[in-house]
């Protein structure tokens, strides 16, 4: 499958991760539910490394991609999504920003850009899901 195809396939996935997280109260399972929509959205979900620290397997998502890519220049035309970014931070507040709006949530902004871990993320979550199923 190349790259395009890879990411329109793992986009879908992720879509529906998201619809299943939308209506979850348990913190447990927003963090795996978060898991698997970060390793779609890296275009990891195959690989068995993970990383809690969001800086390290953003880095390392990064890596695997350019090395998956058998023309490193036919990302600059994936556009503004996870799996094209150019940078660690660009794909971190891509990855927020799916996450806001997907999930119709809002999120304090300095916070969410604050979080060094999926699992701090996922806590921020699960409070903005509560307080939207109120």
């Amino acid at each position: 499958m190349d790259i395009k195809s890879h990411v329109k396939r793992n986009e879908s996935l992720a879509r529906e991760e998201l619809e299943q997280l939308r209506t979850e109260t348990d913190p447990e399972k927003i963090y795996l539910g978060l898991q698997r929509y970060i390793r779609l959205r890296y275009l990891l979900e195959d690989d068995p490394y993970w990383n809690d620290d969001i800086a390290a397997f953003t880095r390392y998502s990064i890596k695997k991609t350019l090395e998956q890519s058998d023309d490193p220049a036919k990302l600059s035309d994936l556009g503004v999504n996870c799996a094209g970014s150019s940078s660690e931070t660009t794909k971190h507040l891509l990855l927020l920003i799916s996450l806001r709006k997907g999930l119709d949530i809002d999120l304090d902004p300095e916070k969410a850009a604050c979080t060094a871990t999926v699992r701090e993320l996922a806590a921020l979550l699960s409070a903005a899901l509560l307080k939207a199923h109120r």
